[in-house]
């Protein structure tokens, strides 16, 4: 072997090396705190919604008896309500997105408004509107965001309980 292959051989090692040893060396990916504190209580939050559907299943199949069922039961909401507080203490976005979201519908509709009723082409469509067959717009209206009666989060269609607070619906 003559110098030259030994010196890119070399070469070669040092950077592979380089490439390997390079999260080390950087210290990891940057986490925040907040986003650990953030991601822990959303965890906790799940693992106590899927605790009280676990609860309720085994409670309607006879697994679980009454003397057990709602002690368990009443634990797991009030722990999953300091989580849910806490989240909203905390991390006040997704109200904030909330009130985003009410205030552009505000302004959609007030462009509604403005828009010229005279216009042929506005005619057609406000009339396709109203002609569209009512399974449509049972399917429109359903698709809607609903909100929880107890803690007001959002809510899929079909569900049965609240994903936030657990209770039913």
């Amino acid at each position: 072997m003559d110098v030259g292959s030994i010196l890119l051989l070399l070469a070669m090692v040092v950077l592979v090396a380089g490439f390997i040893f390079r999260p080390f060396r950087d210290g990891g990916p940057d986490v925040w705190e907040e986003d650990i504190e953030l991601s822990e209580l959303l965890s906790e939050r799940e693992r106590i919604l899927d605790a009280l559907v676990e609860l309720d299943f085994d409670n309607e199949l006879g697994k679980v008896p009454e003397e057990i069922y709602l002690p368990q039961r009443k634990y797991l909401l009030a722990t999953g309500a300091e989580v849910i507080k806490k989240l909203e203490e905390d991390y006040q976005a997704d109200a904030e997105d909330l009130a985003i979201e009410a205030q552009i519908a505000a302004r959609r509709s007030k462009i509604e408004e403005i828009i010229d009723e005279d216009d042929p082409l506005e005619k057609m469509i406000s009339k396709r509107r109203k002609s569209a067959s009512p399974k449509k717009q049972a399917a429109k209206g359903s698709s809607k965001a609903k909100f929880c009666a107890e803690c007001g989060s959002a809510i899929k269609p079909g569900d049965q309980f609240c994903t936030s607070c657990g209770s039913k619906l």
